[in-house]
């Protein structure tokens, strides 16, 4: 496993991917339109706890960009976010 520019570990394995993120920012997390079944992206935090899951519930099919911010994060947001 090897880390990105970014500090962005990508492991993948049968039926899933798990993105592991080394950054202390926001990130973006860019959701496919997707019409045709459903879909889910569990967020989680270091100690594997659920934060939230998004998909095709949250966005109706259509493609989202989806902000997650670290605990505490008090800066200005620019952009549109789901």
């Amino acid at each position: 496993m090897v880390a990105n520019s970014e500090g962005v570990f990508i492991v993948m394995g049968r039926n899933t991917e798990l993105v592991l993120l080394d950054k202390q920012g926001p990130v973006v997390l860019s959701l496919p339109r997707v019409k045709d079944r459903y879909y889910s992206v569990a967020i989680h935090d270091a100690h594997f706890n659920t934060v939230d899951t998004v998909g095709t519930r949250n966005t109706n099919g259509d493609a989202a960009n989806v902000l997650i911010l670290p605990p505490g994060y008090n800066q200005p947001i620019d952009g549109r976010f789901t």
